[in-house]
């Protein structure tokens, strides 16, 4: 049974990338060796979680007593839009959640705790995988299909009862969710607050050349990174991709009128959406964070099916004095980590983003 379920796994991988060629299912004789077809199946899905500007900042310590040490790949930090790793840790928190639906779909279970105390702790969470009596093979597609949707999102209400199922994927204490309905006095505060925060932080030359430094232009460094931002995942087609990937460099993300193309790409979606999603924690600390994180792409992997676009919009949260305004202005409770864009969409488009290989962030101690 187990075999089977590997070989449906990787099929399933293969089915969903061979196209996109978004992971790469060849690995080093040393992960060959060292790891089974199934932990190797359960480290890819880990893997597609979704990150800031695509950086991926994990990495995955394999112990001798077989458990694994997640950790934090500073290389992959953002100094300039998250200089407390806040947006780091609940990426991690995704990757963990992946991990742990990623080891239920192959048939085991991930028992984890978590190590780290502090923000800027390197050691994270440890995860010890055991064979287990349930499986749901179900997860792995739903993490292969996952991606953010930025377009085409209808002004159309989220029904209460999309937004109390999601709102049921929350398990824990940490976090809690609001949902704010297009045409709300909130929800057009938040509207007006994407514009200004976007405004201030396009003006900003930190963060737009730490844009410029993980954006991908042409298929050649896409290919050679695995990382960052690409055309595909930007939603750039047609004349307008072929373009940028002909034109633009690093230097042009620096430019004016990328800057105005932004802010007119920013405000066009914010007039389309069916409502704002707002995840909270009560506690502003690691361990609160990556519980979030967990929460969050439990949301995100469910969204698909009920045909809402999600499209995570986090620079009110990054910018001041925007990122305390929001929690006394629409009278949140806990400190917000997450304000996510739904809307329904007619067609869910397949994901774009590409990811590194696990040799890449895998080690063996």
């Amino acid at each position: 049974m187990k075999q089977l379920l590997t070989l449906i796994s990787i099929a399933l991988l293969a089915s969903c990338t061979s196209n996109q060629h978004r992971i790469i299912t060849e690995h080093s004789k040393e992960i060959n060796s060292m790891l089974s077809k199934d932990e190797i199946g359960i480290l890819e899905l880990a893997s597609m979680a979704p990150s800031g500007h695509n950086t991926q900042p994990w990495q995955v310590v394999i112990k001798k007593d077989g458990s694994w040490i997640i950790q934090v790949n500073e290389k992959s930090l953002l100094p300039a839009v998250d200089p407390h790793r806040r947006e780091c840790l609940l990426s991690i928190g995704a990757f963990i959640q992946n991990l742990i639906y990623g080891a239920e779909s192959l048939g085991y279970a991930a028992d984890f705790s978590f190590l780290c105390t502090k923000m800027t702790d390197k050691n994270i969470a440890c995860i010890t995988i055991k064979e287990s009596d349930t499986t749901h093979p179900e997860f792995s597609e739903k993490i292969m299909h996952r991606r953010t949707v930025k377009s085409h999102h209808k002004e159309k209400a989220i029904s209460v009862e999309d937004i109390n199922f999601l709102k049921t994927l929350v398990r824990q204490e940490d976090p809690e969710v609001s949902f704010y309905q297009s045409g709300s006095q909130e929800c057009q505060y938040i509207d007006g607050l994407q514009i200004l925060s976007n405004i201030q932080q396009v003006n900003r030359e930190d963060v737009q050349k730490e844009l410029a430094d993980w954006i991908r232009w042409d298929n050649k460094t896409i290919y050679n990174n695995r990382d960052g931002l690409n055309p595909d995942s930007l939603e750039l087609t047609g004349i307008a991709k072929w373009f940028v990937q002909t034109f633009y460099n690093k230097n042009s993300v620096l430019t004016d009128s990328f800057k105005t193309s932004t802010m007119k790409k920013i405000e066009e979606m914010v007039s389309k959406h069916g409502g704002w999603m707002i995840i909270s924690c009560q506690n502003d600390d690691p361990v609160s964070l990556l519980k979030t994180g967990m929460a969050f792409e439990r949301i995100f992997l469910h969204v698909r099916e009920l045909n809402i676009g999600l499209h995570p919009m986090t620079q009110p949260l990054e910018e001041s004095p925007f990122n305390s305004n929001i929690k006394n202005e629409l009278d949140i409770k806990g400190f917000p980590q997450f304000i996510l864009r739904l809307g329904y969409i007619d067609d869910y488009p397949e994901p774009k983003s590409i990811r590194k290989s696990i040799d890449s962030f895998i080690k063996f101690e």
